[in-house]
């Protein structure tokens, strides 16, 4: 509450706790993000009227790319364009492409933007964590998030939702890019493990963990598993915390299918309840 006796709700609620320390410190982090994001919405609706040329400019600084791509070549001929590069520009290209059409929606809108509209809150926004030194806060998927000096933890958020970012270096290759079509799949993903439940996906599993920096176990399914090894490796991904994919899953047998459908209901059971351990 300001002195004019103006008062500002705050996005996300902070409980009282038996520190007072904890408790002083994430109520700074509540206050500071709820200040950033009513900022940017009012910046939002001042910049309105300049959104349509904006849009125009965006589009002026895509426009080399498909160039580069057209001539396979930088400036000279002594500059070829690699094909590792050509992946890349062709992945910003469709990516730039996804964000001009969310920028001309956007313009089209005649309503106001408000910090309630599906549209915003759908979005993958990052955010950048700025709790003082030493302090600890915890994400939706159940793990600690420290800041200190040495590290500025970033984290994700859709909906209502708080992903940490895992930081895990996945070498050059190209990622799947993030379109219409991939960003209604990454949020039904991210849906499912907000409520602490599997998810079942055919295509390229790995992307969303890819997006998110995680660190990902990858098990190889056959008809020749027994069930010894599914269960240790479910045991494992519990003991190391880390996200984990069975990888043509159908190909189990029922024996070796129905122990892993127990393991997995037991372990999202106890993720839900918030249970150190899963019995």
């Amino acid at each position: 509450m300001s002195d004019d006796g103006e008062c500002m709700p705050l996005h996300r609620s902070v409980p009282l706790q038996k520190s007072v320390e904890q408790w002083l410190s994430r109520l700074q982090e509540s206050v500071a993000e709820t200040i950033r994001m009513d900022t940017g919405i009012v910046e939002c609706k001042n910049d309105r009227k300049g959104l349509n040329t904006a849009s125009k400019r965006f589009a002026l600084l895509i426009q080399k790319i498909p160039a580069v791509l057209s001539r396979l070549q930088w400036k000279t001929p002594a500059q070829p364009v690699l094909i590792i590069h050509k992946l890349r520009l062709e992945g910003v290209l469709a990516f730039a492409a996804f964000l001009r059409e969310n920028f001309d929606a956007l313009c089209s809108r005649r309503r106001e933007i408000t910090q309630k509209d599906f549209d915003w809150r759908r979005c993958f926004r990052v955010y950048q964590q700025t709790s003082p030194s030493g302090s600890e806060s915890k994400s939706s998927d159940s793990s600690v998030m420290s800041s200190s000096s040495y590290s500025e933890p970033i984290r994700m958020q859709v909906m209502d939702d708080i992903f940490s970012y895992g930081n895990e270096f996945y070498g050059i290759h190209q990622t799947l890019c993030i379109t219409s079509t991939t960003e209604k799949c990454f949020l039904s993903i991210w849906l499912a493990l907000s409520f602490k439940r599997p998810v079942l996906v055919q295509g390229n599993a790995t992307s969303f963990a890819r997006f998110l920096g995680r660190f990902v176990a990858t098990f190889e399914c056959s008809q020749h598993v027994d069930t010894s090894a599914v269960c240790m490796f479910t045991i494992g991904l519990v003991s190391d915390g880390c996200w984990g994919i069975f990888n043509n899953i159908h190909t189990l047998t029922v024996n070796v299918l129905s122990p892993l459908s127990e393991y997995i209901t037991l372990i999202s059971d106890a993720l839900r309840t918030n249970n150190s351990a899963a019995t």
